[in-house]
């Protein structure tokens, strides 16, 4: 099997340079690409504690559109791309995806997100994931700088 990268998407813009990043790594590297979307579906709950099924498929589908053009620059660059949407806490999913495929080598992540408030720090997924790394995280964690904030960010290798 390929060894591969682990990059995670929200749809910011600091994902977005992760996944430039990623990208270029993988292609020096020769590995593999795994674009992570989770859906934080407690958002979405009813009042029993499930997620309708219709919306379930549709937030899936949705998401799976959005990694579309992420695969497609991806391929494009040369490199081998897996999509992967899953519902949950974020944090724990990201972990639980890394640690669950053997041949996750590396995890890359923005180090910001949507939030309006964590621009100005760094995110709040991406920090509760960088502090699984000494309790439950398999593999190493890249954080990258978001070019929106640091415009001189060095994210080409």
């Amino acid at each position: 099997m390929a060894k591969k990268i682990l990059v995670t998407t929200d749809n910011s813009s600091a994902s977005w340079d992760a996944i430039t990043y990623a990208i270029c790594l993988a292609k020096k590297m020769e590995m593999e690409l795994v674009v992570l979307q989770v859906i934080n579906d407690s958002a979405y709950v009813e009042w029993n504690g499930i997620l309708d099924n219709n919306l379930h498929e549709e937030l899936e589908k949705n998401a799976m559109e959005s990694l579309k053009s992420i695969c497609a620059y991806s391929e494009e660059e040369g490199v081998n791309v897996h999509p992967l949407v899953r519902f949950g806490n974020p944090p724990y999913e990201i972990v639980e995806a890394a640690n669950e495929d053997n041949d996750i080598m590396l995890v890359v992540m923005g180090s910001t997100g949507k939030s309006t408030v964590e621009r100005y720090m760094m995110g709040s997924c991406t920090e509760k994931v960088a502090h699984e790394i000494s309790r439950r995280l398999l593999c190493p964690l890249v954080i990258t700088p978001t070019k929106a904030r640091i415009p001189d960010a060095r994210l080409e290798l």
